[in-house]
């Protein structure tokens, strides 16, 4: 049996060469399939990242073309998202922490389902 080359997986008991061949290709399909789940997870998170914040962003415009001469409407919007992320967030932080039955249990269903 040949010295495992550096960065190559090894198994303890001999692998016949067509079976050892065989091994090999399927690490590389489950490294490959690998990759490509990491690379379609990072861009879907990046299409959404940019699609919320570019609605973050032109929503204040289009309630300035729709209310010209006015600048009541982009301020309510600003102070109702403040005042809903002010009065809504430690109530939603108590329910990812222990709504759902108290204690790690709950946080780590809470990872697990977000996840």
């Amino acid at each position: 049996q040949k010295p495992a080359a550096a960065g190559e997986r090894t198994s303890l008991l001999p692998i016949p060469s067509a079976q050892a061949t065989n091994t090999n290709s399927t690490a590389n399909s489950t490294t490959n399939k690998s990759k490509a789940t990491t690379n379609h997870l990072l861009l879907s998170t990046t299409l959404s990242r940019f699609g919320s914040r570019s609605w973050e962003f032109v929503t204040p415009l289009l309630l300035l073309e729709w209310y010209p001469n006015s600048l009541l409407a982009p301020a309510a919007l600003g102070l109702a998202r403040c005042l809903g992320t002010t009065l809504l967030s430690p109530r939603l932080g108590s329910a990812a922490d222990g709504g759902l039955g108290g204690g790690d249990a709950s946080r780590m269903m809470t990872v697990a389902v977000g996840s």
